[in-house]
């Protein structure tokens, strides 16, 4: 069943019950044109005849007054209603269709319209296929007016199907949102990559190739594929997916639906956010091609996709309940290594609340790696619900044949200087036998056999093959923390920077945690060195006959501390509830190995800060040829919820030729890109509402059209306009409220508007000043011995507010505004007591 009202397409709806094409015709040609079709002059009829039913005389001549039905009209419509068929022919066919001419004037015309439409029968509304054609955006104003208002009048009784480009869409909803209420609902009007949308829309073939390739990056787990994977899946020359990438006009890297990354000769492609609502508006109006294989406008024809079919058994039983989707490895989007490089740091465990994607029926067991050649560093980001998932997932992901072709290529490995002794026998590298030594691809094929060998195990144990449970879990335990901790120190060794990310779902209880944390912990003793040894196998080993097998180290009393290879990021949404117990779980993974060496492994455990942003940003803007400023890494730290979000956002920017300072009108598109819940995540949700829909506004909003466009009450935005108002956020004067953030204007683009508190001389003490003010009665806020107003008085101390149940995550918003050093981290030590420590590193922020 249809509804009324007015409908977007690009598809002309099947057996409409009238059409009009509308381009430069005045609206009374257009009110005649749709009653010279005899469908519409039948149901006009019956309207007629439908409104007159159970009405007396009088009762009918009250209600046509009523609705201001022109006189010289009301008694020939109820000769019609009383069975005139002649009348009912010269009312439908003559008089009615001349309205808007010579003495019948517009007001005529619509106010019949409305009767027609109030009058058709509402149980199956009547479709009206209306085109409308790029010429009417250059009629004059007054038709434009006119004729939308027909529409919206006849729209209460008809299912209204507007067929026109996604362009002229969009310029509907932007130039009529008055005379045609509801059409800036079609699409997301105000958000900043609807321009690149709807140029993509007008040049691009539905079901042609670039959109095929858009729809086969979607259906990736990262919507992320190397070129050589795309050209795998289509029966078209080498060069052909180039063009239909980068190099001819309206590329799709040129409409900003992709991205690419990586060396010239090992590209991955990406879809951009700007792809995603492309794809989303076609579904909409056309409906997407349920086979992808079907024959495309474009020269040859896809394959089907050439994928490794993936396992559909689990890695261990942490996520037993709900275990449908399989375990795969895919390659992790830009955006993605990005990010977890800018939170991890060398040698520390950083904490990041942020959520992750997942899957809306079950977990999603999908494995991510991913390799950057320029720079040496690797990625890997694997789920972690409990000990067994997470060793497993990360010990087969390391062991992946798209991660390993690309990290221990035959140039690497041949250039490896440790001798086979050290690898072996101090580093514990498993699987270096003298034929893999000597044989690159006999190196890569042990390590990607050891893994298939643990899928096969965790598979087994999944569908309940074994006599011992507790032990033959406990002997999978053992092989994925060898195989993980030799491909981490063999990447050591080839002076591969490595940074695992542990993805740990919300809401575990407190005995899954724990275990989860002692199980980092034995890794992280596993994966760490001092020197060139293996710290666990000096510190924790049990096994007599691998400790008598393993070489010695000389500690160094001057510097008897070893350190975590590469990098832990831990990510979660309530990742604070895993702090105390991983903290007390690193000091002590295992019991303390007799005559262990003297020299302990020191382990930072900290949370991403202002650095984390500005790594983020830096990183993804170079390839850009683009560089962030201090004011945006402080907005960036302030309004993301995570380095992901500063990633993501920052990703959907274009490249320059030449290279240039990020500016802020770009930093306002970019960051509108997110949604809502990505903003001010430390906030109430209603302030990254707020926040956001000022982001995509295009000018001020009024109060009123700001809650609309928000979903929230005027009221709530009443509560929070103060504090935002406060840190200088928001700016609310005669014309509405905006975001203290350039708008994407000329005049804007040369003065640039961002929030005073991002002013080198603004300080943490100011932005509390603010907040106060706002927050306390004058007696507080002027009172030296109030709980939260003697933090101003003599000696000030706004940073103890940092952690105040009311207050606190509107100082941290402050704090990232004024560019604030955080707190210290915690330390860990593990292994035996030392007196002398190493110097803690430090690093510059900008």
């Amino acid at each position: 069943m249809t509804d009324t009202g007015l409908t977007p397409t690009q598809q002309p709806p099947l057996s409409p019950a009238a059409s009009l094409e509308i381009a430069t015709e005045p609206v009374s040609e257009l009110w005649n044109q749709l009653f010279d079709q005899q469908s519409i002059r039948n149901r006009f009829i019956r309207a007629v005849r439908r409104f007159a039913d159970g009405r007396t005389v009088s009762e009918c001549y009250e209600a046509l007054e009523d609705q201001q039905i022109p006189y010289w009209l009301r008694s020939r419509i109820l000769d019609v209603a009383r069975g005139n068929r002649r009348e009912a022919w010269r009312l439908a066919a003559d008089l009615v269709p001349n309205l808007g001419r010579g003495h019948a004037s517009l007001e005529d015309l619509f106010a019949t319209a409305g009767f027609f439409a109030t009058n058709v029968p509402n149980e199956q509304p009547p479709t009206l296929a209306v085109t409308i054609g790029r010429a009417f955006e250059d009629a004059p104003r007054r038709k434009h007016e006119s004729i939308c208002r027909l529409l919206d009048v006849l729209a209460t009784g008809f299912d209204i199907r507007v067929v026109a480009t996604g362009r002229t869409q969009h310029w509907l909803a932007r130039e009529h949102r008055e005379e045609l209420p509801g059409v800036s609902e079609w699409r997301e009007t105000h958000h900043p990559t609807g321009d690149q949308v709807e140029q993509a829309l007008e040049v691009l073939d539905p079901d042609g190739r670039k959109v095929e390739l858009l729809r086969q990056l979607a259906d990736e787990p990262a919507q992320t594929l190397s070129r050589h994977a795309l050209r795998a899946m289509h029966d078209v020359d080498r060069s052909r997916i180039s063009q239909l990438l980068v190099s001819e006009q309206n590329s799709l890297t040129e409409l900003g639906l992709v991205a690419e990354f990586g060396p010239t000769d090992d590209r991955t492609v990406e879809l951009l956010e700007a792809g995603r609502q492309l794809l989303e508006e076609l579904d909409a109006q056309i409906g997407r091609q349920q086979e992808l294989t079907e024959a495309v406008s474009d020269t040859g024809t896809s394959s089907t996709q050439c994928r490794v079919t993936p396992r559909t058994r689990g890695e261990g039983d942490d996520d037993s309940s709900d275990d449908s989707n399989p375990y795969r490895t895919a390659y992790l989007n830009r955006p993605g290594h990005v990010g977890a490089v800018g939170c991890g740091e060398a040698g520390d465990i950083t904490l990041v609340e942020a959520p992750f994607d997942d899957q809306t029926d079950a977990p999603d067991h999908t494995r991510y790696v991913s390799f950057d050649g320029d720079r040496e560093e690797a990625v890997v980001a694997v789920r972690a619900s409990g000990p067994l998932q997470y060793v497993v997932s990360l010990a087969t992901a390391l062991a992946s044949p798209r991660l390993l072709n690309r990290v221990l290529t035959d140039s690497r490995l041949e250039s490896l200087e440790d001798p086979p002794a050290i690898l072996r026998d101090a580093r514990c590298i498993g699987g270096l036998s003298d034929e893999a030594l000597e044989d690159p691809e006999a190196l890569r094929e042990a390590f990607i056999e050891w893994g298939t060998d643990l899928e096969d195990l965790t598979a087994k144990l999944s569908a309940g093959e074994y006599e011992d449970r507790n032990r033959f879990r406990g002997s999978i335990m053992r092989s994925a923390h060898g195989l993980a901790g030799s491909i981490v120190h063999l990447f050591d060794a080839l002076g591969i920077d490595i940074v695992r990310e542990l993805r740990v779902p919300a809401g575990l209880d407190t005995n899954s945690l724990n275990e989860l944390a002692t199980t980092i912990s034995i890794a992280t003793a596993i994966q760490s060195k001092y020197g060139a040894f293996a710290c666990y196998r000096q510190l924790f080993e049990s096994r007599e006959e691998k400790r008598q097998t393993a070489l010695s180290p000389t500690v160094d009393a001057d510097d008897p501390l070893g350190m975590l290879i590469g990098s832990v990021v831990v990510r979660s949404e309530d990742v604070h509830r895993l702090r105390p117990k991983l903290e007390q779980s690193l000091e002590t993974p295992a019991a303390l190995a007799e005559d262990a060496p003297e020299f302990a492994v020191h382990v930072s455990l900290s949370t991403v800060d202002r650095t984390a942003y500005a790594s983020a940003a830096t990183r993804l803007l170079q390839s850009k040829n683009l560089r962030p400023t201090r004011e945006a890494v402080s907005l960036l730290h302030a309004l993301t919820g995570s380095p992901y979000a500063t990633a993501q956002a920052l990703q959907q920017l274009a490249g320059e030729d030449k290279r240039r300072e990020l500016r802020p009108d770009e930093l306002r598109y970019a960051l509108g890109t997110l949604e809502s819940e990505q903003l001010l995540s430390n906030l109430p949700p209603a302030v990254g509402r707020i926040v956001h829909t000022l982001l995509t506004a295009e000018s001020c909003l009024s109060q009123r059209e700001l809650a609309n466009r928000a979903e929230i009450s005027t009221r709530t935005i009443r509560n929070y306009r103060d504090r935002l108002e406060a840190l200088d956020l928001i700016r609310v004067d005669e014309n509405g409220y905006r975001l203290t953030l350039s708008f994407q204007t000329t005049t804007e683009r040369r003065n640039s508007v961002v929030p005073t508190a991002l002013e080198e001389n603004q300080t943490l003490l100011d932005a509390a000043d603010a907040l106060l003010e706002t927050l306390l009665q004058p007696d507080r806020y002027g009172d030296p011995n109030d709980p939260l107003g003697s933090a101003l008085f003599w000696p000030p101390d706004p940073g103890r507010l940092l952690d105040h149940p009311m207050i606190g995550s509107w100082m941290r918003l402050a704090a990232a505004l004024t560019a604030t050093k955080p707190t210290e981290d915690s330390q860990a030590i593990m292994g035996p007591p030392i007196e002398q420590q190493a110097l803690l590193r430090t690093t510059p922020t900008i």
